[in-house]
């Protein structure tokens, strides 16, 4: 199975014009990101923790990939770290307060 996923990442990449030698696994996220598929997102993140845990846009694309598949509590999670390490990304913090108001069943508006 794990075949399988390489091969059908390698093919989204392409398809996205991105050479998977040549893209950092940050990068190939942002990409996975824009064609909203969060599983693979999700697939391609998750092991790379330990080497991205400071690093404020690593624990975005995994907040975004969490509410991608509905898990809102993992979002919220990942979401609140992106935004302690980066505070002043408007973005962060958008999809932040989002996460905690569909978790929390609240409106943001």
């Amino acid at each position: 199975m794990a075949g399988i996923n390489t091969l059908l990442f390698s093919a989204v990449l392409c398809w996205s014009g991105i050479s998977l030698a040549a893209a950092s696994p940050l990068e190939q996220a942002r990409a996975l990101l824009e064609q909203e598929d969060y599983q693979q997102l999700n697939v391609l993140l998750e092991p790379a923790q330990r080497r991205y845990r400071r690093d404020a846009s690593y624990w975005y694309l995994l907040g975004r990939a969490a509410m991608g598949l509905s898990d809102t509590a993992a979002a919220e999670k990942h979401l609140k770290k992106a935004t302690e390490l980066q505070s002043d990304r408007a973005e962060y913090q958008f999809w932040t307060v989002k996460a905690a108001a569909i978790r929390h069943k609240t409106s943001i508006c």
